[in-house]
């Protein structure tokens, strides 16, 4: 497992394809960072892209999940149920992630 962040910034769109096309080659799984890369790439067969979006003052963040399917970019809603299964979906009730009594 190799994770990257801002993979590929400042590359051109010609390069990220055959950069990418080498994990594919080298058979690597792995996890990319970066506010312009989707993995669309002719050379990449299939990749689930995760896009996280924060909308100030709104607190929270929303995932969209995205499959390449090596033709199209598309919405997968299978994908975007696997992230929230994992998490607990009441705050704990101590720690650093306790839910605040006094908030609103």
């Amino acid at each position: 497992m190799i994770a990257l962040d801002e993979a590929f910034a400042g590359i051109d769109e010609e390069m990220r394809g055959k950069l990418m096309g080498l994990t594919v080659a080298f058979d690597l799984d792995v996890i990319l960072t970066g506010h312009e890369l989707w993995g669309a790439y002719g050379e990449v067969p299939s990749v689930a892209v995760h896009d996280l979006l924060r909308r100030p003052p709104a607190e929270g963040v929303s995932v969209v999940s995205l499959r390449w399917d090596g033709h199209d970019l598309i919405e997968d809603e299978n994908l975007a149920g696997t992230a929230a299964g994992s998490v607990p979906q009441r705050p704990p009730s101590e720690g650093l992630f306790a839910a605040d009594s006094n908030r609103p």
